[in-house]
């Protein structure tokens, strides 16, 4: 039938973990967003989920959450919170996604690493038994922060706990997110053809 194994969890965000499925990952740095714009997402999430008949409505937000934060995060290239991108650290994050596909049974098809946040498309083994997206996340996210730290002579957290995650249930969708991620340098005004930004896949 396709589908293996289903799980779903929420913290402020909806997670689904579908065997052999697509997803398209988006996961930024801490402090990469005014406070002022978090509280009110924040607020405004609190607020459907208070409704008794909130599924259409919370699906509503969760694209214009996404949409309002990808515009400020792509309108942000040279503060302090916006690094990833940078000639010694960008190597560091390529070389955990191919660590990561060799090591457990997630691939990355496609992936795009911006100054402050990293979309990418994650492939999970069809027998169901790949590590959890949430754990092969973790472990990036762990991995990275640490050599992150050691190569800025920083300490502290580097990546917001929660990310973004969306099951692309059709072959359609799976293209159209390809296109996004390729894009997303030159919709940020990064480069003017999407083959001129190297920090990809």
């Amino acid at each position: 039938m396709g589908i293996i194994t289903t799980a779903f969890k929420r913290r402020r965000l909806p997670h689904w973990e579908v065997a052999g499925k697509v997803y398209f990952l988006t996961f930024r740095l801490r402090n990469s967003l005014p406070k002022d714009v978090v509280l009110r997402l924040q607020e405004q999430r609190k607020s459907i989920l208070s409704l008794e008949d909130n599924t259409d409505e919370l699906n509503r937000f969760h694209r214009y959450e996404f949409r309002e934060i990808e515009n400020i995060l792509d309108s942000v290239h040279n503060d302090e919170n916006s690094f990833l991108a940078n000639d010694n650290i960008a190597p560091v994050l390529m070389e955990a996604f191919d660590y990561l596909e060799n090591k457990y049974c997630w691939r990355f098809p496609s992936f795009v690493i911006m100054p402050n946040h990293i979309h990418c498309l994650c492939v999970g083994d069809k027998s169901g038994e790949a590590k959890k997206l949430t754990d092969v996340v973790g472990l990036f996210k762990r991995y990275t922060a640490r050599r992150i730290n050691d190569v800025m002579n920083r300490q502290g957290r580097v990546w917001v706990d929660e990310n973004f995650d969306h099951w692309c249930r059709k072959s359609d969708k799976v293209e159209r997110v390809k296109k996004y991620i390729a894009n997303n340098p030159v919709k940020a005004k990064l480069v003017n053809k999407s083959e001129d930004w190297k920090w990809q896949k």
